[in-house]
């Protein structure tokens, strides 16, 4: 499952740093894309180091919250950003290259999605064990 959600991470860390320079309307965004990219394939090395590691598991776990937090942050500051912008395809000072604007709006829209269905299977699943756990 790590390898099949590492898409998002791994495709933002390409885009961001094929695309950096190529939107004068907001330059920041590329770095955020790039550096969320950085941050997503990192986290997903994480679980995958913490799925197959005997020992120091509680450190890795500290290590994947900190990071969830980090990339969460990053990812609501690129959205935040990018949607407040309002590009130009043409070249202007509002320019941004159309490419990356398209991938950076449906990347945004797929990464809330995925957050949305873990929130709700993790949810699901904890409400699950409390009810098991109560009874």
């Amino acid at each position: 499952m790590e390898i099949l959600l590492s898409i998002v991470p791994i495709s933002a860390f390409f885009m961001g740093a094929i695309h950096i320079g190529t939107c004068p309307a907001n330059e920041g965004v590329t770095y955020l894309v790039y550096i969320t990219g950085i941050a997503g394939v990192f986290l997903i090395g994480c679980h995958i180091a913490y799925n197959f590691t005997k020992d120091r598991k509680e450190e890795i776990r500290n290590g994947i919250k900190t990071f969830q937090i980090i990339t969460a942050i990053l990812l609501m500051l690129e959205m935040f950003i990018f949607y407040s912008m309002s590009p130009s395809f043409e070249n202007s000072e509002n320019y941004c290259d159309e490419t990356f604007y398209n991938y950076t709006f449906y990347m945004n829209i797929a990464a809330a999605g995925i957050v949305f269905l873990s929130v709700l299977l993790q949810y699901t699943s904890c409400k699950h064990l409390v009810d098991n756990e109560a009874f």
